[in-house]
C-alpha cells in the first residue's frame, strides 16, 4: 500500500506527517533534529539523507521539503522520519514498517 504518490521531478507537495507511537502523538519540544530517509525498496540504495522541519511541536507534525534531484527516479521507494531528542535519544518513525512512497514517470511530450 502507497502512502504517499509525486510524479517524477515534481518538488511538491512536501511529504509531511504527524508522528506517534504506542503512547499516541509525539510531543517534539525537546527534538534538536528530524531527518528524512529514504531508499529504494528493491534495493536498499539510500535515495535521500535530508533535514526535515517541525510544524506542530505539541502536535508531532513534521514536513519535508523535497530538494533537487529527490525525485528524479521513478519506483517504489520506503522512507522513515528519525527524530533526535536533546537527551540523547533517538526514535525513528513509523517504528513499525515504513512511509511507502511511488514517484510516478510522467506523461511524457506533455509541455
Amino acid at each position: 500500500m502507497v502512502d504517499f504518490t509525486i510524479k517524477k521531478n515534481d518538488n511538491s507537495p512536501a511529504i509531511a506527517g504527524i508522528l506517534s507511537d504506542f503512547n499516541g502523538v509525539v510531543n517534539l519540544t525537546t527534538a534538536t533534529k528530524v531527518n528524512f530517509f529514504m531508499e529504494k525498496k528493491k534495493t536498499g540504495r539510500r535515495k535521500v539523507n535530508g533535514v526535515a522541519s517541525i510544524t506542530d511541536v505539541n502536535g508531532g507534525g513534521v514536513s519535508y521539503a523535497w530538494q533537487t534531484g529527490d525525485t528524479n527516479e521513478s519506483g517504489l521507494f520506503k522512507a522513515v522520519f528519525k527524530v533526535t531528542f536533546s537527551s540523547g535519544q533517538i526514535a525513528t518513525f513509523p517504528s513499525d514498517g515504513y512511509i511507502e512512497i511511488s514517484i510516478q514517470r510522467p506523461i511524457t511530450n506533455f509541455p
